[in-house]
């Protein structure tokens, strides 16, 4: 039935017109880029964790779109995926991720280009957990029992770079110039950064260091810092009363100056252990993602800033 007011549009047309109109809107203010996961002339990269995503996103410039799964102040070994997850995974032109035992859940997605990075690393830099208190009775049975934390140094991520272009460029061959271009720019910054890093740290070599978690080995054989012992071996294992003893037993013996937690995981451990020595948490990073660490650069310089502070006892 028409409208017997010939200048006004009929009710029952308008909810058609919005749909169309928003439609419209969209095709006119999304990116410019066609990210078309596979197919697209903007290839779209997906990678778990935000450290990934940045080195990635070094390489790939504006060649393509890459997005990260993981959402910020989640933690890799208990993250939940979404069904958007799933689409952004399976539409890729690439998916990029640590290890099975960090987030192996993404290789659950249909998508048979997926990448484990950590085989990317060469053999004579991974580290085992040799020296992790009371890791070692949980390995399971495996070979070897590889920390694949590698991205916390940035002598490892600088030896994965050959490997990272070579791959992106058999995904996208066109682009094969530009992300080696890319890829030895980002090679000559991971050179300034630890050599930034190495000098910070240069006054603590041999300082001892409680970690939360065993996340930062990496990190810490680059520039000459020791381990003193973990809270949480695994996550969400609970540390039992006798093993915190054991460890403010380390804390002691070891004139260890700090207790160092992570955004991601439960804070009550770390302090029930500052409270019966008084040393002070202070909070490092493996994941970032926030502001002022979203990128791997900002990320390591944060890391960095936090143990100078609990070493020098500065605020």
């Amino acid at each position: 039935m028409l409208s017997r007011y010939p200048n006004r549009i009929h009710f029952s047309l308008l909810p058609l017109l919005v749909v169309l109109g928003l439609m419209l809107s969209g095709s006119l203010t999304s990116c410019s880029k066609s990210t078309d996961g596979k197919r697209g002339t903007q290839p779209l990269y997906v990678a778990t964790i935000q450290p990934l995503a940045s080195i990635l996103e070094e390489i790939v410039g504006d060649r393509g779109d890459v997005f990260c799964l993981l959402k910020v102040g989640s933690s890799p070994h208990t993250y939940d995926v979404t069904p958007s997850d799933a689409v952004k995974v399976e539409s890729a032109r690439g998916v990029f991720w640590v290890h099975h035992k960090v987030d192996g859940w993404v290789t659950s997605f249909e998508n048979p280009d997926n990448f484990m990075v950590f085989d990317f690393v060469p053999g004579d830099m991974k580290r085992e957990f040799q020296g992790v208190h009371n890791h070692e009775e949980e390995v399971g049975g495996d070979e070897h029992d590889y920390d694949p934390h590698f991205w916390t140094s940035p002598k490892v991520v600088k030896a994965i770079v050959p490997k990272l272009v070579e791959t992106l460029s058999a995904l996208d061959p066109e682009s094969a110039v530009v992300y080696a271009a890319n890829g030895e720019k980002l090679a000559d910054k991971l050179d300034s950064l630890s050599a930034e890093v190495a000098d910070k740290l240069r006054p603590y070599e041999g300082e001892m260091l409680l970690l939360f978690h065993p996340s930062f080995l990496y990190y810490m054989d680059e520039f000459g810092l020791e381990l003193a012992g973990v809270i949480e071996p695994f996550p969400g294992k609970e540390p039992t009363p006798k093993y915190i003893l054991d460890l403010v037993h380390i804390i002691e013996e070891h004139n260890v100056k700090a207790i160092f937690t992570e955004p991601q995981l439960p804070a009550a451990p770390a302090e029930t252990i500052s409270w019966e020595t008084g040393l002070p948490v202070v909070i490092i990073d493996p994941i970032g993602g926030y502001e002022g660490r979203e990128t791997y650069f900002e990320l390591i310089r944060y890391n960095t800033r936090q143990i100078v502070a609990a070493f020098s006892g500065s605020d």
